[in-house]
């Protein structure tokens, strides 16, 4: 939401300073007011994709934990390992197929071995340690990518989970083929 607000306060700057130039050239002051319409629209639609993005992958995470604290409560694991993505909430989806903009600005923090994941997860009370799926070894990277190999131990509506040796295995991905 601030970073929209800059936007705006930036345009409205370029809008007054192509209306100083109005008075010599009226077609300066129609292009500073039709820019400062379209990006008024671009900055409030990206304001509130962002702040419902933020909300959609709080509660993925937020439950995600809560399902890993009572998971390491049953069975002995000391880490987790996020298997493809958690991706955009359906306004956010709506909003980047009508601003292709808003596509290139809001990210998903829950992302398989994504630079901001950890820092992200780090805002939850954290039962297990992430760990990155390069960091592990060959034969535990295969059972990890491999969705059908492993039985779920819970589904959710945004992810499933399973338990490889001491490490729970959290898939975003679509594994609807899997009959396990």
């Amino acid at each position: 939401p601030a970073i929209g607000a800059l936007v705006s306060a930036s345009l409205i700057s370029a809008a007054c300073a192509a209306q100083r130039q109005a008075r010599l050239r009226p077609i300066a002051y129609v292009a500073g007011s039709a820019c400062l319409i379209v990006s008024a629209i671009i900055a409030g639609a990206y304001s509130s994709a962002a702040a419902e993005q933020a909300a959609f992958e709080d509660r993925i995470a937020s439950t995600m934990q809560d399902d890993l604290a009572q998971l390491k409560a049953s069975a002995h694991l000391s880490r987790y390992v996020l298997v493809g993505t958690a991706g955009y909430a359906p306004s956010v989806q709506h909003a980047m197929s009508q601003q292709r903009i808003i596509g290139q600005l809001i990210e998903s923090y829950l992302t398989q071995d994504r630079f901001f994941t950890k820092s992200y997860l780090l805002h939850f009370k954290q039962p297990l340690s992430l760990i990155e799926s390069s960091r592990l070894s060959e034969s535990l990277r295969g059972a990890v990518l491999d969705a059908c190999a492993v039985p779920l131990m819970q589904t959710r509506s945004a992810y499933r989970i399973r338990l490889v040796d001491d490490l729970a295995v959290i898939d975003f991905r679509d594994t609807a083929g899997c009959q396990k």
